[in-house]
């Protein structure tokens, strides 16, 4: 019950940040020689929160936090690609991000394309690569980690990335089938999850990942995932360094208490980026400009002022 009051928290937190994006999305205004409404095109929305940002991964249990989860609804980071949740609770397929659907009921199966002209806002293309990253970080798959009731804390095994909205239900699925192009991959539940159209296998972009793992692209990266067995909590093996390289940037490497120098942070699959941040004043998003998802923006520039 735990882990589903949080993925229930999830849900609202998407809904409560819909609005932000409707401002960003729609921007109606009414023209002076009609009364018919039309979209506005360019400038800037301002918005007031209440807390400042933290971390431009909000999918941690340290960055889960009201900000950092609006801050991500627009770049990406937090629940954008293959689907949305919008203002009605409603789960929307973005279909011109790519495409997803159940091809079986048992075993529960289920595949996602991309569409071939998807990017990140650096340029860089994105494929299988990023979702076998997005699947291995949300299932853990990988973990062979015995943990605490009580306090989460590890007590014997490795638990590698550490999604503040725990596993369950991913970590039903299989190591994913990938297309001979990249854009597709598949995946197969030992059980019925009833929860799986929620599921987004877009998060941090693995070609970043991979370079602060000291990888030489995200193919090397999906490589190494590949290579690597299931954790055993029976027998756990010694960590691989290589994916604790990995998994410890996305747990912590997002964190920041000032606008990151760093560019591959602020790197995003979303309508929107975060382009500038005052701490404690305001933060900026610019738009995307090889964003191809369908939540095409009408401005130019979100403002979120942070006023405690």
């Amino acid at each position: 019950m735990h882990i589903k009051g949080r993925k229930v928290r999830y849900a609202v937190s998407a809904v409560a940040v819909a609005g932000v994006a409707a401002l960003a999305l729609s921007a109606c205004t009414t023209s002076g020689s009609s009364s018919t409404p039309s979209a506005a095109k360019g400038g800037t929305v301002t918005v007031a929160v209440v807390n400042d940002l933290t971390s431009l991964n909000s999918q941690t249990p340290q960055g889960n936090l009201d900000t950092n989860g609006q801050v991500g609804y627009l770049d990406g980071s937090y629940g954008s690609g293959f689907q949305y949740i919008d203002d009605n609770f409603k789960i929307v397929h973005d279909n011109t991000f790519g495409k997803f659907e159940k091809t079986s009921d048992d075993p529960l199966t289920v595949k996602y394309t991309l569409n071939k002209a998807d990017k990140w806002s650096d340029g860089q293309p994105i494929t299988a690569d990023d979702m076998v990253l997005g699947w291995a970080m949300q299932s853990g798959y990988y973990d062979s980690a015995t943990l605490d009731q009580n306090t989460g804390k590890v007590l014997k095994g490795t638990q590698y990335f550490t999604p503040a909205a725990g596993t369950a239900g991913i970590d039903q699925t299989a190591y994913p089938e990938v297309s001979d192009d990249n854009q597709t991959i598949t995946l197969k539940y030992a059980k019925p999850f009833v929860d799986w159209e929620l599921f987004n296998p877009i998060a941090q972009p693995a070609h970043i990942v991979a370079k602060k793992a000291g990888l030489s692209s995200a193919a090397d990266l999906t490589k190494l995932l590949k290579g690597l067995p299931k954790g055993d909590k029976a027998a756990p093996a010694a960590p691989d360094a290589t994916l604790k390289k990995a998994a410890d940037f996305v747990n912590t490497g997002y964190d920041i208490t000032a606008y990151p120098t760093d560019k591959d942070l602020v790197v995003s699959s979303g309508a929107f980026y975060v382009s500038a941040w005052t701490p404690g004043q305001s933060i900026t998003m610019s738009q995307n400009k090889y964003y191809n998802g369908g939540m095409k923006p009408n401005v130019d520039k979100i403002v979120f002022r942070i006023i405690p």
